[in-house]
């Protein structure tokens, strides 16, 4: 029988924001609710281990609720239907598999130690990394005809897999394996089939579900991967879903689904524009097409970090780049020359790579960051740019000695070419050699060891921050209210004066004072309806704050943030996103349906709007409501 203990245990260790659905039931919902829904779980439980499966059919079935979107529902349209999918079947896994973690060391012996977690993560890695691309340079397969195997070797494969097979019980299916030629003849290919007994496969073909070949990926090998991406936009949730709930489910899936491929290849432009397309055509549409018309803002700044103003979806071609650092990583820690020839990879390391100079057998002369934190790449460019392509690679330790780096020049010597070599020998008339091995670190990350995340962020060095992005994102709001003020903040909402600009109507004139051009500004703040309904509902909490009239209304909220005592600040901000979203939905609904409503009405739905944010968790805007009944 599963324990009252054990089961708390489980529901505590369940994660806040992971659900079976767009629409599931969280963890944070099992930990608040604990108390009332304990008894019915803990019956199910008992239920399943007593094998009383006359309602286990239950498992699989979910409530369909409909919600209304507004007061006065009359067509289908006018509701939303969520599905409120339940975890039970996740409790059981996590009781079982906690009860099996005990005793899972006396079921696995110690030849079978690679089913342990984590022991062979790094072997393994190192292994699908030489498979996807080769020997290193330095090794005798990378000669320009490779050293085919010889049956003495084929021999010793197929001996070493039955050695294994025999020790650990895994024993190599040879009949499904697959041998793939390269500059192999047909005796060598003879060979390996009458040895391995395997079947022979040539390129293109696919490791580990990454399409491989000699020749660069044609448009159909890379097919595969947009239909996978294809594949997992659901239709039907698009329509249900709003813009923000769309792009959080690209973020966390359709931007998933390339990373393995990205890891080991370069895609191409054609593959990373059609996948932009399927993911742009998502979030702003719900399908996997769009309109130029219906994306509201553009691409680039979309996959920008959300402090750079965008919405942090990833940018495939900067994604691509820093997961593949991570190869160029690995071989300069283990002392060798990166294997990698791709240009963008290798200025992204060796722009976030600073060398601490030791016997120099390691840092690269010309390449490396290890004079003062800068390179003579930098240093003499046009001293490096009559270096050839091999010199360049070139250690300290084989080019300092006797000044050997003089004769890795070649070229013309002009008087900007002088100067270099001049500057090179006072960077270099200091520089000793030591007995110490090289080390070198990776600056993007606080412990100075390489991570994809902060690869990823280092693409972005040099951009400026956008202002109130960063307020935006951190502020404790539903998400479609923080996306409606990320549109604001790009002044992307489509105002009376925007339409007018575009000829879509014939006034730009405000729908609330009809005296001034109906800015998002204007509507937010500026406008004699706004200014009396932030009155009304900052004098409820005690906040008199002046400067309405004039101001943009992103600078009028950060500055006089400030001014709100810190306790009560993040409800402030909360409240300032509340009544500006309140502010722009009474907007389209006098535009779109001639309805009206008076600031003090307008005001009591923003209290009652703060009170339902309250009850849903808002603990920072209970605390600023609280100040109303003080």
């Amino acid at each position: 029988m599963f324990t009252e203990e054990e089961v708390t245990r489980v529901v505590k260790e369940l994660p806040n924001d992971k659900a079976p659905g767009p629409d599931g039931l969280t963890g944070l919902f099992y930990k608040s609710a604990w108390e009332v829904i304990k008894p019915d779980i803990m019956n199910a439980l008992h239920a399943f281990w007593s094998l009383d499966h006359r309602n286990f059919h239950a498992v699989n079935e979910a409530f369909m609720v409909l919600l209304k979107k507004k007061d006065h529902s009359t067509e289908i349209c006018d509701y939303r239907p969520i599905s409120l999918m339940h975890s039970f079947g996740k409790l059981i896994t996590k009781c079982l598999a906690n009860r099996l973690a005990t005793v899972l060391g006396d079921l696995v012996r110690n030849n079978q130690s690679a089913t342990a977690y984590g022991l062979w993560a790094e072997m393994e890695e190192l292994d699908d990394y030489a498979s996807v691309y080769g020997k290193h340079k330095d090794s005798p397969q990378r000669q320009a005809r490779p050293e085919v195997p010889s049956e003495s070797d084929l021999l010793s494969i197929k001996g070493a897999l039955s050695i294994f097979g025999l020790a650990s019980g895994l024993f190599s299916n040879l009949d499904k394996s697959m041998a793939t030629p390269i500059h192999c003849s047909e005796e060598d290919m003879d060979r390996v089939q009458r040895i391995l007994a395997c079947k022979i496969v040539s390129f293109p073909c696919r490791y580990l579900g990454v399409p491989l070949s000699v020749h660069r990926l044609k448009r159909a090998d890379e097919q595969a991967l947009i239909d996978k991406v294809a594949a997992r936009i659901p239709a039907w949730k698009g329509n249900l879903l709003n813009v923000a709930g769309r792009t959080e489910l690209v973020k966390s899936t359709l931007s998933a689904i390339p990373v393995h491929t990205s890891i080991a290849l370069c895609l191409s432009t054609w593959a990373i524009e059609m996948i932009d397309k399927l993911r742009r055509g998502f979030i702003w549409a719900g399908t996997d097409t769009v309109a130029g018309g219906k994306c509201k803002v553009a691409w680039l700044k979309v996959c920008r970090p959300k402090v750079l103003g965008g919405l942090g979806v990833t940018d495939l071609r900067k994604a691509g780049v820093a997961l593949r650092v991570r190869w160029v990583w690995k071989d300069r820690l283990s002392g060798r020359a990166p294997a990698s020839g791709e240009h963008a990879v290798l200025a992204l390391f060796q722009a976030a790579t600073l060398h601490r100079l030791g016997n120099g057998r390691s840092t690269l002369f010309w390449m490396d960051r290890w004079l003062n934190g800068s390179s003579l790449e930098r240093e003499a460019p046009t001293a490096f740019a009559a270096v050839g392509r091999r010199r360049r690679r070139a250690t300290v330790a084989k080019a300092l000695p006797g000044n050997a780096w003089v004769r890795h020049i070649r070229g013309p010597a002009s008087m900007q070419m002088l100067l270099d070599i001049s500057r090179i020998c006072d960077l270099l008339e200091e520089v000793q050699l030591s007995l110490e091995p090289d080390t070198f670190c990776w600056t993007p990350s606080p412990d100075q060891r390489y991570s994809s995340a902060s690869a990823y962020g280092a693409m972005f060095f040099g951009s400026s921050t956008v202002f109130g992005a960063k307020f935006i994102w951190k502020t404790p709001a539903p998400p479609r209210v923080r996306f409606f003020y990320w549109l604001a903040m790009h002044n992307r909402c489509w105002t009376g004066d925007r339409r007018f600009r575009h000829g879509l109507q014939d006034s730009n004139l405000c729908i609330f004072c009809d005296q001034e051009p109906e800015t998002l500004d204007h509507i937010i703040l500026g406008c004699c309806f706004s200014r009396e309904v932030w009155l009304i509902c900052l004098s409820r909490v005690h906040i008199n704050l002046d400067g309405y009239g004039g101001a943009r209304a992103m600078e009028w909220w950060i500055g006089n943030r400030k001014l709100v005592p810190k306790f009560f600040r993040r409800g402030f901000d909360s409240f300032v996103l509340l009544i500006g979203w309140s502010l722009w939905k009474e907007r389209n609904h006098r535009t779109f349906q001639a309805g009206a409503t008076s600031p003090p009405r307008l005001a009591m739905l923003i209290k009652e709007e703060a009170e339902r944010w309250c009850a849903a968790g808002n603990a920072h805007l209970s605390r600023l409501l609280a100040r109303a009944s003080a």
